[in-house]
């Protein structure tokens, strides 16, 4: 179990856009009539925006409706948003087709974690979650038939940051460039308090995984409360929802499931992750999505303490960016811990000067531009980052000792 990263967030204080945002997110469908316009209609959308709520939201609310309540320029930049979450969730749909196709041609199992999984059996699609890249698991005695296979489909490996996790990323063929991480096992998941993290070997002896409509039959996909306990361990220990991740997708993604609605599949989720997931933030979690489900507002959740702050870390984590700059503190801090400083300054020193692409490059990257060399200023870039945490960490506690 790594380094947990602890977090203390600022109150977050009510405001009208915040309970709208939540509201169009979360809140019951019944209910969207009875949630109040906000009245700074640019910082509500905004918000929504930073977030990650954005296309969420258009996606729940009715054009019409949207309109009356932002405008028609705050409503069309949420449609506009809302489309090209949809395109791209539509490219990587495809591309996730012909990855499964290439490693069944090589006759290998292909189990479908995160995103993909959840679009799979039908719980986000392009229009309700988005994604970077495809997250898949596979046995790692299979890595270079899948390389192979994969290859002469049209997909590029990028030899870049190898890692004992994923040792096999791939861009997909076309001008996309979409990334297949291939995992071959589940950090922190695990099937018996004193097993090794789960595998596919482990979930397919366990019964845990099952077949997907729609792609080649070596696709699998893991049971319900597995995919659940991923999520949970993605967020909550490997990545504590600092901003690289997407602080809010764990309130979206736990939505999706059902996590706080389907009889036993939060205790179920939890088990493989007792280990190291905190039993009082995870039942936080649980009573924070029931709370969101309802269309509470912020000054009802501020009654919970679990919840509230939990609800305070996930929202300045995404849109305050002094407290966003204290977590890249805390996220070298914790890698530092896992790794040892010897093998964290080795691994800066070897990547210090090579090209990492992702993001927007992705829609241009090749392979050429995939091994092109860093920036000689990609040093400076790094420490100035990691002064800036400094400073935000430091005027942060300046600011409670004040208010203590």
């Amino acid at each position: 179990m790594g380094r947990i990263i602890p977090f203390n967030p600022p109150a977050l204080l009510p405001t009208g856009e915040l309970d709208w945002v939540l509201g169009r997110a979360f809140g019951p469908p019944e209910a969207h009539r009875s949630v109040s316009a906000p009245r700074d209609k640019a910082a509500a959308l905004r918000l929504a925006n930073a977030l990650g709520l954005g296309p969420v939201i258009a996606h729940r609310t009715a054009a019409s409706m949207l309109e009356a309540e932002l405008g028609s320029e705050c409503a069309a930049a949420l449609a506009r948003a809302l489309l090209a979450q949809v395109a791209h969730g539509l490219k990587r749909r495809e591309v996730l087709v012909q990855f499964c196709a290439a490693a069944a041609s090589a006759r290998r199992t292909v189990v479908l974690l995160k995103h993909a999984a959840l679009d799979a059996l039908g719980l986000a699609g392009p229009s309700t979650r988005s994604a970077v890249d495809i997250d898949v698991l596979v046995r790692s005695s299979d890595i270079d038939e899948i390389a192979e296979a994969a290859t002469r489909a049209g997909f590029v490996r990028r030899l870049l940051w190898p890692s004992s996790l994923h040792p096999l990323v791939l861009l997909s063929p076309g001008p996309h460039r979409i990334p297949v991480e291939c995992h071959v096992y589940l950090p922190n998941v695990r099937l018996a308090p004193d097993a090794q993290d789960a595998t596919v070997d482990s979930l397919e002896g366990a019964g845990l995984l099952g077949p997907v409509s729609g792609l080649a039959s070596s696709a699998q996909v893991p049971a319900d409360h597995m995919i659940a306990s991923h999520l949970l361990a993605h967020a909550l220990v490997q990545h504590r929802f600092t901003p690289a991740y997407g602080p809010m997708r764990l309130l979206v993604d736990g939505s999706l499931i059902g996590l706080d609605v389907h009889e036993g599949l939060a205790e179920r989720a939890l088990r493989p992750v007792a280990h190291c997931v905190d039993a009082g933030e995870f039942e936080a979690l649980v009573e924070l999505l029931v709370l969101l489900r309802r269309g509470a507002s912020l000054a009802q959740i501020s009654e919970h303490a679990g919840p509230a702050r939990l609800l305070a870390h996930v929202v300045h984590a995404s849109a305050n960016r002094l407290y966003a700059d204290s977590l890249a503190v805390a996220r070298q801090r914790q890698r530092l811990h896992d790794e040892g400083l010897m093998s964290w300054l080795s691994d800066h020193a070897r990547t210090a000067f090579m090209r990492k692409v992702r993001g927007p490059e992705l829609q241009s990257a090749n392979t050429e531009r995939e091994h092109a060399p860093r920036s000689l200023r990609e040093p400076l870039r790094s420490a100035a980052q990691f002064a800036r945490g400094l400073v935000a960490s430091t005027r942060l506690w300046l600011t409670r000792s004040r208010r203590r």
